[in-house]
């Protein structure tokens, strides 16, 4: 799948990019429900929560940003693994912003969260 996000960061930047960036942050971690393994020891299940922010380029509209927000959208399932995940057992659609302006950087922006399941 291809999308038209330029360039992807873990925090905003300082300086906004001239086009279309996202901004990838880690909101939430914690233990779901206990689980035991075969031989009764305790194991968990948890969850990750991560936000997946997209922002269009300079002078950008709402309409543009769209097809890049409903292909990150679609990217729910295709998660496998995750660098600092090393159990990575499943992927849920979390909550999503549709595409609007922010007032700070006057771009078109849309969130979409990302909730990863995984077994420690």
């Amino acid at each position: 799948m291809e999308t038209t996000v330029g360039a992807a960061s873990d925090s905003s930047p300082n300086t906004a990019p001239a086009t279309a960036y996202a901004v990838i942050s880690e909101l939430t971690e914690g233990i779901s429900r206990p689980m035991f393994d075969q031989g009764g020891k305790p194991s968990a299940l948890k969850e990750m929560t991560v936000l997946v922010t997209l922002y269009g380029a300079e002078g950008s509209v709402k309409a543009d940003l769209r097809p890049v927000w409903l292909a990150v959208k679609r990217l729910q399932g295709q998660i496998t693994s995750h660098p600092g995940i090393p159990h990575l057992i499943g992927q849920r659609l979390g909550a999503s912003l549709p595409p609007s302006i922010d007032p700070a950087s006057k771009r078109p922006m849309a969130g979409i969260q990302f909730i990863l399941n995984y077994r420690e």
